[in-house]
């Protein structure tokens, strides 16, 4: 599959907290330089980083880059949908779900989440290879992206030498 099969296609974020919009900033401003209506789907939680308390600021995110805001359970269609460890699959409508679900990890949530979605995700995007191998996560769509730091295991003897630590000086 190529990166031109995700030119010109809606695109929905499953926003159910705020501090998702770190990760999602970054993909929707790609999605819409390709042509893409991206679509910032929020939803109302009883945490502190619910969408709902931050919604000025959501909107004029989404108008500065062209975004469309709506509540999750008012989606009625999208060719891709985005979640953050499933967060947000479960509140929409049936028929959204014959769209392609892409479920990107945070942290070391997926440990304990991943069994609940990875079923439903026709794609679960890691950072590296090493923690779903650790935690036997391997089976079924993963997409292992690489990331130094997770990746990038130095020697003991390189980072000593490389911040000048004395061996006798432990």
């Amino acid at each position: 599959m190529s990166l031109h099969d995700y030119d010109d296609v809606h695109v929905v974020f499953l926003v159910t907290e705020c501090t998702f919009l770190r990760y999602f900033i970054p993909l929707a401003l790609t999605f819409r330089s390709r042509g893409s209506c991206v679509t910032l789907a929020v939803t109302r939680t009883n945490k502190l980083s619910s969408p709902h308390l931050f919604m000025e600021q959501i909107n004029i995110l989404a108008s500065t880059n062209d975004f469309q805001v709506s509540e999750i359970d008012n989606i009625k269609q999208a060719d891709i949908i985005i979640s953050v460890e499933g967060s947000g699959l479960s509140i929409l409508p049936e028929r959204t779900l014959a769209a392609r679900i892409i479920v990107l990890t945070y942290m070391t949530d997926f440990v304990s989440l991943h069994d609940n979605y990875a079923s439903h995700a026709d794609l679960v995007v890691f950072p590296g290879n090493y923690l779903p191998s650790l935690y036997n996560k391997t089976q079924g769509t993963n997409w292992c992206q690489g990331s130094p730091k997770y990746d990038i295991i130095p020697a003991r003897d390189d980072v000593r030498k490389r911040l000048s630590i004395d061996d006798d000086k432990k």
